[in-house]
């Protein structure tokens, strides 16, 4: 349920040790260093929101825990820009639903 792809947006959870590095220092945010540990531990998830014009590259990093986001930043930890609202919404009920049909 953290997996999303239309003609727009790809998006993944981070899963492996290179896909927190990469994010980390695409982002430059702390995804590495604080919640690397917090996703392995099962108590969080972190996904990467990309661009599918530009799939090689992050835009958006989000942690979703119990089902809803609880972080949604760009780069240097900013505010995404309004225009992102409507892929949010759209997430934030899939990951709801998600994390509801798999019974958390």
């Amino acid at each position: 349920y953290l997996y999303y792809r239309d003609d727009d947006w790809i998006v993944a959870p981070l899963l492996s040790a290179e896909d927190f590095h990469r994010e980390a220092e695409q982002q430059h945010n702390c995804v590495e260093r604080i919640y690397m540990e917090q996703v392995q531990k099962g108590r969080t998830h972190v996904i990467s929101l990309r661009l599918a014009c530009r799939p090689d590259r992050s835009y958006i990093t989000c942690e979703v825990k119990n089902g809803k986001i609880e972080q949604w930043l760009t780069a240097n930890n900013t505010k995404p820009p309004k225009s992102c609202d409507k892929i949010k919404h759209k997430l934030a009920l899939q990951f709801m639903k998600g994390w509801t049909e798999i019974g958390r």
